[in-house]
């Protein structure tokens, strides 16, 4: 999987960040208790750094991949709200396969779980206040800049997805 992911940004760095590459060191996330169709998740900083710059994600299961619609949805995204994305949501670079595995690769996002914020702010009320109201405005935002009216088969357009993650 390094070899390929050293090969797409080699192949594309300049397209993406009008610079030369640099020399990247990969770090595995790894946790043992995740869904099947949950993502294996690499960060790349350069070398010698700790500050990521680039996300790669690969499903732990192929057959479950949500790798292709969370790259369509980003690319959505991002042609909704232009440059307005940056700083916002992730940038998708590279959509892949190596073997059997879809591969998507994203710039980096700097930030924390939502969770982990609203676990850590739950004994202070005023915290949680301000993060959960960020958080509002954030989606607001999101929501307003890329709504579109909806379709008559829009429930007909996610069956077959959530199908795939029922019970």
């Amino acid at each position: 999987m390094i070899d390929y992911l050293n090969d797409v940004v080699a192949n594309n760095w300049r397209n993406w960040y009008q610079s030369t590459p640099p020399v990247l060191d990969w770090l595995l996330l790894a946790n043992g208790g995740t869904a099947l169709h949950d993502n294996v998740v690499f960060l790349a900083a350069p070398q010698g750094q700790r500050q990521p710059l680039l996300v790669a994600k690969a499903c732990r299961w192929p057959d479950y991949s949500t790798i292709p619609h969370e790259f369509g949805q980003l690319t959505a995204v991002w042609q909704q709200l232009g440059n307005q994305a940056q700083g916002r949501i992730p940038r998708p670079l590279h959509l892949g396969q190596n073997g059997a595995d879809q591969v998507l690769l994203t710039d980096f996002f700097p930030g924390s779980v939502f969770t982990s914020r609203v676990q850590a702010a739950v004994r202070d009320i005023p915290a949680l206040t301000q993060l959960l109201q960020r958080a509002a405005v954030w989606l607001r935002l999101l929501h307003e800049q890329t709504a579109r009216p909806r379709t008559a088969d829009l429930a007909l357009q996610h069956e077959a997805y959530a199908a795939r993650f029922a019970a």
